[in-house]
């Protein structure tokens, strides 16, 4: 996903890590891409990306997509 928006928060409904996992497959630089603040991730599983599972940049930056 890319999050623009700022204050937005991802968990899993259950607070468990294991019943939500975003897997890259080795195969996308990051997996979550945040240019808003305020992101919040919990109780989630990231895994598998290139560079960043999750890759925090300013604004407009798309560069590491």
């Amino acid at each position: 996903p890319h999050v623009r928006a700022d204050g937005i928060t991802m968990r899993s409904a259950t607070d468990s890590a294991e019943s939500v996992v975003l897997d890259g497959d080795c195969d996308v630089n990051s997996l979550i891409l945040v240019n808003g603040s305020g992101f919040t991730a919990a109780h989630l599983t990231v895994t598998r990306a290139v560079h960043h599972p999750i890759h925090v940049a300013p604004p407009g930056d798309e560069t590491n997509r």
